[in-house]
């Protein structure tokens, strides 16, 4: 947790560049940083520990971040390097692949409970129908 809480000093101390060249595509990195830090903090604030959401939410933000990064070629800011860096280290220390599956067993869930019955999904209420 120490190792965490250093990085996640620095990062803020050094805080979100100033971005001006590619509107886009720093807008995307800047929205990643606005989600991943309340992930951070929420790490920190409860001893090590996140919510599912929380969890799948910060692994899918670190997959985008990493995907732009690739794609900067090296173009960007090291701030977002740390902020990546500091997202690996703090999925490294929850279950995401766990997460993952109970996510995904939820959505299997909705989507047989949702395509179960497709007469009833299909089916005009009378009652409701205002034709």
């Amino acid at each position: 947790m120490g190792k965490i809480a250093r990085m996640w000093e620095g990062l803020k101390e050094a805080g979100c560049p100033d971005l001006r060249d590619d509107v886009e595509f720093e807008g995307r990195l800047v929205l990643l940083d606005f989600y991943i830090m309340p992930s951070i903090e929420a790490f920190i604030a409860y001893g090590g520990t996140l919510t599912l959401g929380t969890i799948l939410h910060l692994h899918n933000c670190r997959h985008e971040l990493t995907s732009l990064l690739k794609q900067s070629n090296g173009a960007v800011p090291c701030y977002f390097e740390q902020l990546l860096r500091l997202s690996r280290e703090v999925l490294r220390r929850v279950k995401v692949k766990e997460a993952l599956l109970i996510a995904r067993r939820e959505a299997e869930r909705e989507m047989e409970s949702f395509f179960s019955s497709p007469d009833d999904f299909f089916s005009v209420d009378s009652e409701n129908c205002h034709d």
